[in-house]
């Protein structure tokens, strides 16, 4: 049987034609489905950081079904400061840069944040230690003595300042410069704190004592005098000193009936360390001499004779001593 194909012929020519038209529409259902994106937003839009820090940024883009979310990253100024394809900032040097997440495939659709980079603060270094130049001291009622910083260590701390506090302001107080002021009997610690919050300290515990009679004597222009007997003259030879409290020193004067004359008497009014030392004597204090040490600290005295001296009271010896024209002799114990 003879088959005649150009009966067939018109058919096939339909299917030919109609394949194109199903692929264009495959194309005009694809570009009906596409969402586009409509916005792009970060999660900052300002920011500070310093220099060498980093930080993420985050980008949203909407609507939630866009069919392509990518967006791209870029810095208004890379030497200021860079960013990855991630949104991860890194700080280069101070200023101020503009950090873009724009839609890879709708590029009128941005968000910015605008980032400002600053020199990153140098590390504290905290205080270790501080040193007083006293641990303890002694001071009378009514006296002062000023405390001061020997040392604060590390040498490189940031802050190396300090605050001074009395632990007990009805015994003693003390000011900002160190001062510290006795006020009534008793110990209390005078502290230096550290400022910089490491709560270091140092302390000195203060000793306040009763003021002592002997104590007057080392006040800036105070007249000490010992009268004493001198071979049995009991109308009374004496010594005094007037004290200058700027050079801790005394203007020494002598005077009497009996005691040796000027190119012989030798005579002094010291202060050394607590103590008033008073002698007088003929050539020399070891051989016809009399010293007397008085300590300020307790109101008490040591007698001190030359060898050639009698030992009689009643020839030589203490008559009396006078503290700016007052007797205070009954006030002294002798040791």
């Amino acid at each position: 049987m003879k088959i005649n194909f150009l009966k067939f012929l018109p058919l096939f020519a339909a299917l030919l034609l109609a394949i194109p038209s199903c692929k264009d529409d495959d194309e005009e259902d694809e570009k009906t489905s596409e969402v586009a994106v409509s916005s792009v937003a970060l999660d900052k839009t300002t920011l500070e950081i310093t220099i060498g820090e980093t930080v993420t940024l985050k980008a949203s883009v909407s609507p939630e079904n866009a069919t392509d979310k990518t967006v791209k990253w870029t810095s208004s100024d890379e030497t200021i400061a860079k960013v990855d394809s991630k949104g991860v900032v890194t700080a280069v040097k101070e200023g101020s840069v503009k950090i873009t997440a724009t839609s890879e495939k709708y590029s009128t659709q941005t968000a910015s944040c605008t980032i400002t980079v600053k020199a990153a603060t140098p590390s504290k270094v905290l205080v270790t230690s501080i040193a007083l130049n006293k641990t303890t001291t002694e001071i009378t009622i009514g006296s002062d003595e000023t405390l001061t910083v020997s040392k604060v260590l590390p040498d490189n701390a940031t802050d190396k300042t300090y605050t001074w506090s009395s632990e007990d302001e009805t015994i003693a107080t003390v000011d900002q410069n160190g001062k510290v002021t006795a006020v009534a009997v008793g110990t209390v610690k005078i502290t230096a704190t550290a400022n910089d919050g490491s709560n270091v300290k140092a302390e000195c515990a203060v000793t306040v004592k009763a003021a002592t009679v002997l104590s007057g004597v080392l006040v800036d222009g105070a007249t000490i005098k010992v009268n004493f007997k001198w071979r049995d003259d009991n109308s009374g030879d004496y010594v005094q000193g007037v004290y200058n409290a700027q050079t801790g020193t005394f203007t020494v004067s002598k005077g009497g009936y009996y005691w040796g004359p000027d190119e012989r008497a030798v005579y002094k009014v010291e202060k050394s360390g607590d103590n008033i030392i008073i002698g007088v004597g003929i050539y020399n204090y070891d051989m016809e001499g009399m010293v007397w040490t008085f300590d300020t600290t307790n109101d008490t005295y040591t007698y001190t004779q030359g060898r050639m001296l009698s030992s009689n009271p009643d020839e030589y010896g203490l008559i009396s001593v006078t503290l700016n024209g007052t007797d205070i002799t009954s006030q002294l114990t002798a040791q």
